[in-house]
């Protein structure tokens, strides 16, 4: 942490995310509030070793600090124990509007979590709660900090605290609420690989991609026959990450409009994957899952004689075929040619 605040400009950072840090330094704190009250995104995701006094302390500051929040007793439930589930808040804030579809909605209340730190309190009138633990407590909390936003999350990001970095719905959540926080209004998502589209009737357009690379948009204008409007139309956005369509108002003051491009979701579940997918991405040896509670160094020695086996494997193989084909060559039965025998016989 000493690190953090001496190397690490913390303002060049347009989202900080702090996941089951249980304090920082002074310094780095003071940094972080700075950046956010300037219009930075702030997401603060729990773990086994935060604690309501420790958040409290970094974030309340009395009800008017980034998080004023006060959580409930933490929750650490044991391995074989039922996970504790989430439910959105019905009607969902448009920062969450890609679970309104069913599958991912169902994946994230089948997702569960052994390690808990639920919020029970929310104080100031910008604090709001997107979504509940099953157990009782707030396990999504948003407000607003001077230009910024903050985002609480009360579940864990790790397979310490439960199984959902494997669930389907972990890859979205996580960008919904990047996406959030820094762009603040829902730039409205698209799958990879799905058409994007924006309004067409401003002036001088242009597309910027998500790794900021950009080209002038007229080309891409395309207009209705019947209605006539026109629309910037990208036929297919193979990238995942922010869009952009730069424009020039009305006002001739410059803007930006957002799409927002998330991974599809054979990408992302893993249940989706077919068995030939997997051949062609993967080696033939397949893949392990490492345990959370496998030492790294077991899991590495293990690897690494599988790929020293093998050689020798196929060393000794080799060796087999060839002796079997020398002792085939030494005791195969002769073909005998007994015309030139006898010939050879006359001569004599």
């Amino acid at each position: 942490m000493s690190r953090l605040s001496t190397s690490v400009r913390i303002a060049d950072y347009p989202l900080i995310i702090l996941a089951d840090v249980p304090a920082l330094p002074t310094s780095a704190l003071g940094q972080i509030k700075s950046a956010v009250r300037k219009g930075a995104g702030l997401l603060v995701i729990a773990g086994e070793q935060v604690t309501g006094g420790n958040l409290a302390a970094m974030f309340a500051d009395g009800g008017r600090g980034p998080l004023p929040i006060e959580l409930a007793p933490p929750i650490d439930l044991a391995a074989d124990a039922e996970p504790v589930g989430l439910t959105l808040r019905i009607p969902l804030v448009p920062a969450l509007s890609s679970f309104e579809a069913p599958t991912l909605t169902e994946a994230l209340s089948a997702a569960g979590w052994r390690t808990l730190r639920p919020v029970a309190a929310v104080q100031g009138a910008a604090a709001q709660v997107w979504a509940d633990f099953a157990r009782g407590g707030a396990a999504l909390v948003a407000n607003r900090y001077g230009r910024g936003r903050v985002v609480y999350f009360g579940g864990t990001a790790d397979r310490k605290g439960g199984e959902f970095p494997l669930s389907p719905a972990f890859v979205p959540f996580f960008q919904q609420l990047a996406f959030y926080l820094l762009h603040g209004a829902d730039p409205g998502s698209a799958q990879a690989g799905q058409p994007l589209d924006w309004p067409g009737d401003e002036a001088s357009p242009t597309l910027v991609y998500p790794d900021g690379t950009s080209e002038p948009a007229e080309a891409m204008i395309t207009e209705d026959t019947i209605t006539g409007e026109k629309r910037v139309v990208l036929p297919a956005a193979d990238r995942a990450g922010i869009y952009a369509l730069r424009v020039t108002g009305r006002d001739n003051l410059p803007r930006r409009l957002r799409r927002a491009v998330t991974v599809p979701a054979d990408e992302s579940d893993p249940a989706m994957l077919q068995a030939t997918a997997l051949a062609d991405d993967f080696l033939p040896e397949g893949i392990r899952a490492i345990s959370p509670d496998e030492p790294m160094q077991a899991a590495l020695h293990a690897a690494r004689t599988r790929a020293e086996l093998w050689p020798l494997g196929l060393v000794l193989l080799m060796a087999l075929v060839a002796t079997e084909l020398v002792l085939v060559w030494l005791f195969a039965p002769r073909q005998v040619d007994a015309d030139a025998l006898l010939q050879r016989a006359m001569r004599l």
